[in-house]
């Protein structure tokens, strides 16, 4: 039992601290959010609210925020006003859904709470990355913490596919009653989760350390920051024992963007970069993982995401979502019905199929959220846009946002096809403060005094609608 003490006393103590310290709150958020998995695994019977441990930090952020970041807000809503009422619109088509949720009886407030989470989560992420990131060097500091504590994380993985601690219930998910296995022409894949409480996990951070750890590289191309591109490949490795192809998929999406980005605006130097650099990592991988020893029948695997991936967006991503109409209505099933933690409550009758984004997105919020959903994705689309066109063509830190908004491009991708994984709470988050972080990049390219929280950012004048600029002098 002292693991999980231990870790509610780092919950406690993150809490406090971030109630005072929002920036410093945002590390140990994610460390109690990657630590939780293994505790919750180590303790008897694993409880799972263990998976929750980290809620209360980020509610501490953004209350935080929410008090003390008053001009980032104003500064967003001025920076991106389309994207505002865009988000204001779709907070505001939560309110039937939430109502519609108390049909299933007493339990339904849960579901409320639930599903208010998964949405309004997001938005609240958006806003403590644009508050966070005053400067590429706060940007670098927080990819770099969080590179650093998934690559060790990774570990777990390779000790599990080795059965290096046989019985040790910290790895795999023995602990939680399951296997995981896929069937493939090569033969049976086992998927890994090492220290994370499924591979669906454990693939989404080994995608994040490859992405973001060539995003570090990226950014300086200096020689000490080789050592990110060992991170990039350890990561692949991991991903590859994962076993899981929407996973995979996310890199494949983020270079594809970051390519397209690049020769649509001139930069082929960069573009053929990219592609060395890209080529290396999957050789170094390859390489790697015959240390490892890992069998053929993962590769096979691995070669059906470019074969079957596109077909399952089409059938599994958008098909789903008219039959999802059929079942739930015009008005859905009410929030938290569709979503992945929904099954630990004592509610009956919001039983649920949908695995897609998309169409657990119409199972909960009906028609006329899935639309109000749909208008955030295109403004969010259009600032992004906005965004890497204005990088590409300043100086500073401004290429430093390409990858990144291509982190979040891959992470749509992800999410189209599956939204389990989102129901982590670090992934969720991070996930929206690294949009956050891209949407306030127009700043990076400015030198900006570290100020206090209390203390509003440096003012902004608006060039247009959608393409902030900040103000000289």
């Amino acid at each position: 039992m002292l693991p999980e003490y231990l870790l509610l006393a780092l919950v406690l103590v993150a809490t406090f601290i971030a109630l005072k310290k929002w920036r410093i709150g945002v590390f140990l958020a994610i460390l109690a959010g990657m630590i939780q998995d293994p505790v919750r695994k180590l303790t008897p019977g694993a409880p799972p609210f263990l998976v929750l441990t980290s809620v209360p930090i980020w509610l501490a952020i953004y209350f935080r925020v929410m008090r003390t970041e008053k001009g980032a807000r104003l500064a967003l809503g001025r920076a991106y006003p389309r994207l505002s009422s865009a988000a204001a619109l779709f907070a505001a088509s939560l309110l039937v859904p939430a109502l519609l949720s108390f049909q299933y009886g007493f339990g339904g407030w849960q579901l409320a709470v639930l599903g208010l989470f998964g949405y309004l989560s997001p938005l609240l992420g958006v806003l403590v990355g644009f508050a966070f990131a005053r400067g590429v060097s706060d940007v670098r500091r927080l990819l770099m913490f969080y590179v650093t504590v998934s690559a060790s994380m990774l570990v777990g993985t390779a000790l599990e596919y080795l059965n290096a601690y046989p019985g040790w219930a910290a790895v795999g998910t023995d602990a939680l009653g399951a296997r995981w296995v896929r069937t493939t022409g090569g033969g049976v894949v086992d998927l890994h989760s090492g220290f994370f409480r499924s591979p669906d996990v454990m693939g989404w951070h080994a995608a994040a350390a490859v992405m973001l750890g060539l995003a570090l590289v990226m950014q300086r191309r200096a020689a000490s920051d080789r050592l990110w591109l060992l991170v990039a490949t350890w990561g692949g490795v991991c991903l590859l024992l994962a076993g899981r192809r929407k996973m995979m998929m996310m890199p494949v999406v983020w270079a594809a963007c970051l390519v397209v980005a690049l020769v649509g605006s001139g930069r082929f130097k960069r573009a053929a970069a990219l592609g060395l650099m890209g080529v290396a990592v999957v050789f170094s991988v390859y390489y790697a993982s015959g240390e490892f020893d890992v069998h053929e029948s993962y590769y096979v695997y691995a070669g059906t995401v470019t074969t079957e991936g596109p077909m399952r967006v089409i059938d599994d991503a958008w098909g789903a979502v008219w039959d999802t109409y059929a079942q739930a209505g015009f008005l859905g099933m009410g929030l938290g019905a569709a979503s992945q933690g929904a099954r630990y409550f004592a509610v009956s009758g919001a039983e649920s199929w949908q695995e897609s984004g998309s169409s657990k997105i119409m199972a909960e919020l009906g028609v006329p959220g899935f639309f109000c959903a749909l208008l955030l994705v295109w403004r969010i689309a259009r600032a992004l846009r906005v965004t890497m066109r204005g990088g590409l063509t300043r100086d500073g830190g401004g290429v430093f946002s390409l990858p990144l908004a291509g982190f979040v491009v891959g992470n749509v991708a992800c999410f189209t096809v599956s939204h389990q994984v989102y129901s982590d709470a670090v992934i969720l988050t991070m996930t929206s403060i690294v949009l956050g972080t891209v949407l306030g990049a127009h700043r990076w390219s400015v030198v900006v005094r570290p100020h206090p929280e209390s203390a509003p950012p440096t003012p902004f004048v608006r060039r247009s609608t959608e393409a902030p600029v900040a103000q000289a002098g």
